[in-house]
C-alpha cells in the first residue's frame, strides 16, 4: 500500500523535536557551566577541585542528554525499518531504506522544507605569493544545493611549494569535528593533503604542444602556438583569424563517470580586441552531441573576453540518463571569417578534474601564473539557514538529504516537528 507521509513524518517529527530540545538544553547547561566557572575563578583562582567538580557535573548532564538523542535516532531507525516491505528493500538498514525513500518521495512529489545554502565565499590571504584560487560549489551530484553543508570556514593551507614540475600540497581544515549528538558547533574537522591541480583528465590542456593530443577537426590554418603571451608555462593556444576560414575546431576524447562532481576551468585572453560577431564555445559533449545540454565552460562572442587573462569555470556531473562514459571535449570558434584578419584569442590551462569533496562542498584548486608557496592560504566560508527541521535532522544525524522545496511549498510541513512529549517542556 502507499506510504502515508503524514503518519510517517508525524512520528519522526516527535524525535526531531526532542533532539532539538536536547541540543538546546545542552547549550543552556554549557552556558551556565561557563558562568559558574567564571564566578569561581573570581572568588578563588586556585580552587581547581571546585572547577573539576563543575566540569564533572556538566559532562555527566551533557552525556545524559546525548543518550536521549541516541534513543530518538533508534526510534527513527525503527520507523524507517517499517517501510521495508512497501519500498521492497533488501534489508531494513537505514542505509538501504533512505535512498529508496528518497526515490519514492520523488515519484510521489513529496518534499520537506529546504535549508537555504549560502554560496561559498572564497578569500585569499593578502600576503599570498601564489595567485591561484580555490573554486567551491554547493551543488551536489543530483544538481541541487547540498543542504547538508554547514556554517563553517574551511582553510586550505599550503604545506609545500609548487614549481613547473611539482604541484603544491594543501592541508584542509574546517571547524573541529565533535559528536553530532553534542550542542557544539558542527565542523568537518581536518582532511589529508590535497594537491593543486588535483589531477587533470585532459591531455595537453596546457597547450605546450599544439595540437598534441588534440584532433584538428577544422580550421588548421587558424590554430597556432603562442610562446610570448602565455598565462603559465612555455606556451598557450592561439586562435587567429585569416578573414576567410569560418570555423576552427579542436577535439579530444575523455572518459568521465556518473555520480561524480567534476570541475572544468580555462584561462582566456582577448589578445588584440577581437571584433565581428563570432562565437567561441569550449564544451563537453558526445561525438553525436546527444547530451540534452552540453557542458559549457565558455560560450559567447570572444569580444566579451577581457584583454587580461580571465578564469572561466564550471562544476558539473553527468546526467543520470547517460549509459556510456565516453565524451569529447571541444574548442570551437565559429563565424571566425567575420573577424578582422590577425585578431587573436589566447587559451591556456584547460583543466578538467574530479572535484575534491570536503564537508559536502565540491572544491577545485586552480593554479595561477605565480606558483603557490608554503604558508599561502585561502579560506572558504559556507552557510546554512537550518530552517528546514526535517532536512536539518536527517543531514545532521544521517548525512542524508531529503527531496525539498525552497519556496515554502513543501508537502510535509515542519509543523510536524513542533509536537514534543511533555518531557521536553513543550507540546503535548
Amino acid at each position: 500500500m502507499a506510504i502515508s507521509y503524514t503518519d510517517l513524518f508525524s512520528k519522526i517529527g516527535k524525535f526531531v523535536c526532542i533532539s532539538e530540545r536536547m541540543l538546546e538544553v545542552q547549550e543552556m547547561i554549557a552556558s551556565d557551566y561557563v558562568e559558574d566557572v567564571k564566578d569561581e575563578f573570581t572568588n578563588d583562582l586556585q580552587d581547581a577541585e571546585t572547577i573539576a567538580g563543575f566540569t564533572e557535573e556538566f559532562v555527566s548532564q551533557a552525556a545524559g542528554l546525548e543518550s536521549v538523542i541516541e534513543s530518538c535516532l533508534a526510534y527513527t531507525n525503527a520507523v524507517l525499518a517499517d517501510l521495508q516491505t512497501e519500498l521492497v528493500a533488501p534489508s531494513a538498514d537505514v542505509e538501504t531504506i533512505l535512498p529508496l525513500l528518497y526515490l519514492r518521495m520523488g515519484e510521489d512529489s513529496e518534499t520537506v522544507n529546504a535549508n537555504a545554502i549560502t554560496s561559498p565565499v572564497v578569500t585569499a590571504a593578502a600576503g599570498n605569493n601564489g595567485n591561484g584560487t580555490i573554486l567551491a560549489s554547493e551543488i551536489n551530484v543530483k544538481d541541487v544545493d547540498d543542504e547538508r553543508i554547514i556554517d563553517e570556514t574551511v582553510q586550505f593551507f599550503c604545506t609545500s611549494d609548487s614549481d613547473d614540475t611539482t604541484d603544491a600540497v594543501f592541508s584542509v581544515a574546517g571547524n573541529p569535528e565533535y559528536s553530532r549528538l553534542s550542542w557544539r558547533t558542527l565542523g568537518s574537522g581536518a582532511d589529508e593533503a590535497v594537491e593543486s591541480p588535483s589531477g587533470t583528465l585532459i591531455s595537453d590542456g596546457d597547450f605546450e604542444n599544439v595540437p598534441g593530443s588534440w584532433t584538428t577537426v577544422a580550421g588548421a590554418d587558424l590554430i597556432k602556438t603562442e610562446e610570448t603571451n602565455q598565462y603559465r608555462g612555455d606556451a598557450c593556444l592561439l586562435l587567429e583569424s585569416d578573414g576567410a576560414t569560418a570555423t576552427a575546431t579542436l577535439s579530444q576524447d575523455l572518459t568521465l563517470e556518473k555520480n561524480i562532481i567534476y570541475c572544468a576551468t580555462v584561462r582566456l585572453k582577448n589578445q588584440n580586441a577581437v571584433d565581428g560577431s563570432s562565437n567561441l564555445n569550449i564544451f563537453i559533449d558526445t561525438e553525436s552531441e546527444e547530451l540534452a545540454t552540453p557542458i559549457e565552460v565558455f560560450n559567447a562572442d570572444p569580444d566579451t573576453i577581457d584583454s587580461d587573462w580571465e578564469l572561466y569555470s564550471v562544476f558539473f556531473t553527468l546526467p543520470e540518463t547517460r549509459t556510456e562514459d565516453q565524451l569529447t571535449a571541444y574548442i570551437d570558434w565559429t563565424d571566425a571569417d567575420g573577424v578582422t584578419v590577425g585578431k587573436q584569442i589566447l587559451l591556456d590551462d584547460l583543466i578538467i578534474s574530479q572535484a575534491f569533496i570536503f564537508g559536502n562542498v565540491a572544491y577545485s584548486i586552480v593554479p595561477g601564473s605565480d606558483n603557490f608557496v608554503q604558508n599561502d592560504y585561502i579560506n572558504v566560508t559556507t552557510g546554512n539557514s537550518y530552517e528546514g527541521h526535517f532536512q536539518t535532522y536527517f543531514g545532521r544525524y544521517y548525512n542524508f538529504q531529503l527531496p525539498s522545496n525552497s519556496v515554502h511549498l513543501e508537502t510535509i510541513s515542519d509543523n510536524l516537528t513542533l509536537d514534543c512529549p511533555s518531557i521536553c517542556g513543550s507540546g503535548t
